[in-house]
C-alpha cells in the first residue's frame, strides 16, 4: 500500500509554477480494486467516499448516535482555541527519513526534514515537543537532527508508534478541558479516502492517551480534525463535508451538530462552503482562529479564480453575521496565494491560513517563489493581529509537495502534560521518552 511518504516523486528539486513536482494530494490512496468500485458507486450515488464506507457491509449506519457514555460526568467540555495557551505540539516524524536513501542530496524526504527540524526549532522554547516515531532507526536520527538543530531534549518527548501518515492533525485527537482543567482526548473515526479505515492512525489516539495517562473517549462521527477549528468558547467552525462523511451513518445536520456539542463542547457550529476543487475539504485550508472574537479567512482575486473568491466571499458574510459575547465576529480577509498548476491537470493549494500557533510563536507558511508578494501582506496581517507574538515564515513547500499543509503536520494538545511555562529544571520528562 502506497502511504504519504512512500515512494519518490519523478523530480525532486524545489517547485516552479507549471511543473509536477510530487504525488497527490493529502488523502489520495492507492487501493484494493474493490474499495475503487465503492469509489465508483459512491460516484454515481452522489455520496462522499467515506458516506458510502460508512454503509459498507459490517457498518449499519445509525441514525441516533449513543452518547451516554461521553462526558457521563456531566461537566461541560470544550475545546480550547489554539492560540490559547498549549501544553505540547504533536508531530508525526515519517519514518521513511530514516532510511538510506534521505542521504541522497535531491531526495525529497531531506526537505521534509528540514521541514521537520524549522518546525521544532521554532517551537521548542515556547512549547514541549511530542514527536511521534515509527522505529528504532527514525528514532536516532529524529535525535541527531534535533540536537544539530539546537532543540534541547527535554523539551522533548519521543513515542514510538505505528502509523503511516504524516497528517497527524486529522488523525490525532483533539484535547478538550473541563471547568476544574482536567484534559479529556476526544477520538472521532478516521476514514480517509477509496482505502477507507486506516488502523494504525484510527488506533492511535486510544493509545496516545494510554502513554500520556489521559482519558479517551470516541466520538461517534467520522471527522478529520483539520476540518475543525474552535475559537475556545463554543464556536466551531467545519466545512459541509462533514455532513457528506456522516450522512451514511443517517445523520441530518442536528444530529451532527448534537455530537460535535457534547463531543467537542460546539455551542454553536457554522458549517461553510468547501472551496470547489481544493481536495481535502477542509476548513483549515481557508480559516483560522487568532483570537476568541476574529477570524481570518482567505481572499481570492476573481481574476484568478472567481468561483473561489465568490465562495470565501459568501463564506466572509456568514461568519460575519455571527456574534460573539454579544458582539459581532471580527472578519479579517488574507490573500490566497495562487495555486501552482500541474501538466496533469491538477493543482496544489498554497494557503496563508494553516499556520501552526505555540505560545507566542506563530508558524506561518511561505512558499518561496510562489506569488512572494502576498508573503509579506499575510505576515503583516498576523503582526498585526497577534501583537507581542513571533511571526515565524516557514517554507512549507515540502509539505505542499506531499499534499498537505503546515497546519496538517502539527497538533496542538492544549491541556495535556505539565502546564506551559514549567521552568524546565522542575520537568519530569528530561530528555526523549521511548514509548
Amino acid at each position: 500500500m502506497q502511504t504519504p511518504f512512500s515512494g519518490k516523486p519523478r523530480d525532486t528539486a524545489d517547485p516552479t509554477p507549471g511543473r509536477d513536482r510530487g504525488p497527490g494530494p493529502r488523502g489520495a490512496r492507492a487501493g484494493h480494486w474493490s474499495r475503487q468500485l465503492l469509489l465508483v458507486a459512491a460516484c454515481a450515488a452522489g455520496l462522499s467516499v467515506t458516506a458510502l464506507w460508512a454503509v459498507a457491509p459490517g457498518r449499519a449506519p445509525r441514525a441516533v448516535p449513543d452518547l451516554s457514555a461521553f462526558g457521563g460526568d456531566g461537566a461541560p467540555r470544550a475545546v480550547p482555541g489554539e492560540f490559547e495557551p498549549q501544553h505540547a505540539v504533536l508531530l508525526a516524524w515519517p519514518r521513511a527519513v530514516g532510511s538510506s536513501t534521505a542521504a541522497v542530496a535531491r531526495d525529497p524526504f531531506r526537505s521534509l526534514d528540514r521541514l521537520y527540524g524549522d518546525i521544532a526549532g521554532a517551537l521548542w522554547r515556547t512549547v514541549r515537543l511530542v514527536i511521534l516515531v515509527e522505529d528504532a532507526p527514525t528514532e536516532s536520527h529524529v535525535q541527531r537532527l534535533l540536537a544539530e538543530s539546537g532543540v534541547p531534549a527535554r523539551r522533548v518527548r519521543l513515542i514510538r508508534v505505528p502509523f503511516e501518515s504524516l497528517w497527524v492533525r486529522d488523525f490525532g485527537p483533539l484535547a478538550a478541558r473541563a471547568p476544574d482543567g482536567s484534559c479529556t482526548l476526544v477520538d472521532a473515526e478516521y476514514v480517509d479516502g477509496p482505502v477507507g479505515i486506516y488502523p494504525h492512525e484510527d488506533r492511535l489516539p486510544a493509545r496516545l492517551g494510554e502513554i500520556l495517562h489521559v482519558r479517551t473517549w470516541r466520538a461517534p462521527i467520522t471527522l478529520h480534525h483539520g476540518n475543525l477549528l474552535s475559537n475556545g468558547r463554543g464556536l466551531c467552525l467545519a466545512t459541509r463535508q462533514v455532513l457528506d462523511e456522516n450522512r451514511g451513518r443517517g445523520y441530518d445536520v442536528q444530529t451532527v451538530e448534537s455530537v460535535l456539542h457534547r463531543c467537542y463542547g460546539a455551542q454553536h457550529v457554522v458549517f461553510l462552503d468547501p472551496m470547489e476543487g481544493e481536495p481535502t475539504g477542509h476548513v483549515d485550508m481557508f480559516v483560522t482562529f487568532p483570537s476568541h472574537a476574529t477570524v481570518v479567512i482567505g481572499q481570492y482575486d476573481p481574476e484568478h479564480d472567481p468561483v473561489n473568491a465568490a465562495i470565501l466571499d459568501r463564506n466572509a458574510r456568514r461568519l460575519g453575521s455571527v456574534r460573539v459575547a454579544g458582539q459581532p465576529l471580527k472578519i479579517v480577509r488574507i490573500p490566497m496565494p495562487r495555486r501552482v498548476a500541474t501538466p496533469q491537470g491538477t493543482a496544489w493549494w498554497p494557503t496563508f491560513t494553516n499556520v501552526i500557533y505555540g505560545n507566542g510563536v506563530l508558524l506561518v507558511p511561505t512558499f518561496p517563489a510562489w506569488d512572494e508578494p502576498s508573503h509579506a501582506k499575510a505576515l503583516e496581517v498576523y503582526r498585526r493581529e497577534l501583537p507581542g507574538w513571533n511571526v515565524v515564515p516557514i517554507n512549507a513547500v515540502p509539505a505542499l509537495r506531499w499534499g498537505g499543509g503546515l497546519h496538517c503536520l502539527a497538533l496542538n494538545l492544549a491541556c495535556v502534560g505539565k502546564p506551559t511555562g514549567t521552568p524546565d529544571h522542575q520537568e519530569a520528562d528530561d530528555g526523549a521518552t521511548r514509548d
